[in-house]
């Protein structure tokens, strides 16, 4: 079943739908039991944001470091240390962070951190966003 996620107000203990059809409409589709669970909006990562990621960041550095995008984003969350280490019945395992489900804030401190990384290790600047047409870019 896919889950909705719909946009809401809290204004004085009253909960305030910004689309009351559709989220109206959506439930006229459903029958049963269910669970409602409210929480706090994540600024997800931008489109420019993602495209500046992939098509400049990440392109730069794979160009440098000689490995492939896949590679290169790894090989960076390992590094940088964005990844999760954790046991289950006394295995570790290791999950890398996924880039999709960082804030943008969370995305621009990576950024930064392999753009840094890259310039320490290969002495190569990434240029800003501001300083390039993302468009020209493909990912």
């Amino acid at each position: 079943m896919k889950k909705l996620i719909h946009k809401v107000k809290i204004n004085k203990g009253k909960l305030i739908l910004l689309n009351k059809e559709k989220f109206n409409n959506y439930l006229l589709s459903l029958e049963g039991e269910f669970d409602l669970v409210i929480k706090k909006p994540v600024n997800q990562r931008t489109i420019d944001q993602n495209k500046y990621f992939h098509g400049v960041v990440l392109k730069v550095s794979a160009e440098c470091m000689g490995f492939d995008l896949v590679e290169t984003k790894a090989y960076l969350k390992a590094v940088l240390g964005y990844f999760k280490i954790y046991e289950i019945d006394g295995q570790r395992f290791t999950e890398l962070e996924s880039t999709s489900k960082m804030s943008t804030k969370r995305l621009s401190e990576f950024i930064e951190e392999i753009k840094k990384f890259i310039f320490n290790n290969y002495q190569v600047n990434i240029p800003n966003a501001n300083e390039i047409d993302l468009d020209s870019y493909q990912y």
